[in-house]
């Protein structure tokens, strides 16, 4: 019955994805000349002779019409091409699971403490650095994590999640909408406190959205900003003291928003090295319902979280005389996740327990990884995730992306 729900709900979130992106498709274009105002150009660096990679110049020819590569970069018109605009830089990798988990306590013979998700945490959530880049784009793009050791269960689990999506451009590209919806083989919504949670159990996570728009384009630097949001689509939690008990004695209703402000900024100082920064800020608008024993004791809230991200990396090549092999890159991300306060904490009636988290989370994470562009309009990419402290989501992770610009 479960995987019946589970399907018709992936059909539903599927078919309202198509009709937003066909929506976006019929939207008027209108001439980003006429809508943006793009700052003055940057300082440029007349070329000395010596050939520059991607440029067309020659050797020794003198010639000081070319303007640096970054400025070529992003005047490309094709941006689809593996030298355009949106191929400068390629997407983050990232780093993000989802929630650090909430600490329940049922004061039942024993009392049971554990750190467990609440409803859609075990699915990964949407953050502007998870294969996203500062500028709007046309693309489709599939998604693959592997998850070791997550820590939402006693004992730790391994968590697999696919992501799928769409970006669309419109307003002359200076501004995109993208939808994306996580899935994941993980976690059970029904959490048995003994340890005997079932796992490798599919899930649907909660849909995200984000508008982005450019506010600054240089030759060398793009800014933009915007907000992104994730609607309650995962299946509400049920948390039970054991595996024999037949009633849950908590229920958790996904009902909660997540709003998610950011900035982003794109660098490219020549065709080969890029940086890629977000700041971002993910606040619980009105949280979830909390049901303990049939009563109703209050909504528990989130932590509001700021994530800080940066990214650098390099060309190894570029070039059309690849055939098939167009681009190859290495990048190094370091990935800062701190809450800016605590989430709420509800006591149930009668002394039978708590929820809430009351220690705040700092979490940074380093990525390492290359992006391969194949042809001139997919890239591929793979990479790895490891925690630089001891608070941590998981032990490690292992990410693969792929996408498809249009």
């Amino acid at each position: 019955m479960k995987g019946i729900c589970f399907a018709r709900c992936a059909c539903r979130v599927f078919a309202m994805m198509m009709l937003v992106a066909g929506l976006l498709a019929a939207t008027p274009q209108v001439s980003l000349a006429q809508l943006s105002r793009r700052c003055d150009p940057c300082p440029t660096t007349p070329s000395t002779g010596a050939a520059q990679p991607g440029t067309g110049a020659q050797a020794g020819s003198g010639d000081t019409s070319e303007t640096s590569p970054a400025a070529n970069l992003f005047a490309q018109q094709d941006v689809g091409a593996a030298g355009g605009g949106a191929s400068a830089a390629p997407t983050m990798i990232g780093d993000f699971l989802g929630s650090s988990g909430m600490v329940l306590t049922l004061a039942n013979s024993p009392t049971r403490t554990r750190t467990v998700a609440p409803p859609g945490g075990a699915v990964p959530r949407f953050k502007m650095a998870e294969n996203t880049s500062p500028m709007p784009m046309d693309r489709v793009y599939f998604d693959y994590g592997f998850y070791h050791n997550v820590q939402l269960n006693d004992p730790p689990s391994d968590v697999n999640a696919i992501t799928s999506g769409f970006e669309k451009t419109f307003l002359g590209g200076m501004m995109s909408f993208e939808m994306r919806l996580p899935m994941a083989s993980t976690l059970d919504s029904n959490v048995y406190l003994d340890g005997t949670t079932r796992t490798h159990v599919g899930e649907i996570g909660d849909l995200g959205m984000a508008l982005k728009c450019l506010l600054i384009q240089c030759d060398t630097v793009t800014l933009s900003g915007g907000l992104a949001m994730t609607v309650p689509t995962a299946q509400d939690s049920q948390y039970f003291a054991n595996s024999f008990d037949s009633n849950p004695q908590v229920i958790i209703k996904n009902r909660s928003v997540h709003l998610l402000p950011f900035v982003g900024g794109l660098w490219i100082p020549n065709d080969r090295w890029f940086g890629i920064g977000y700041f971002q800020l993910d606040i619980d608008s009105n949280g979830d319902p909390v049901d303990a024993n049939n009563t109703t004791v209050g909504r528990y809230r989130d932590a509001t979280m700021m994530y800080l991200d940066l990214t650098v990396g390099y060309w190894a090549f570029r070039g059309e005389e690849h055939r098939f092999l167009t681009g190859l890159a290495g990048v190094l991300e370091v990935h800062v996740n701190q809450s800016l306060n605590t989430a709420s904490v509800l006591e149930f009636p009668s002394g039978n327990g708590t929820v809430g988290s009351p220690s705040s989370i700092s979490i940074v994470d380093m990525t390492v990884g290359a992006h391969a562009e194949v042809g001139k309009y997919t890239t591929l990419t793979a990479g790895y995730c490891t925690p630089l402290t001891n608070q941590r989501q998981f032990d490690g992770e292992f990410r693969m992306l792929m996408n498809y610009r249009f």
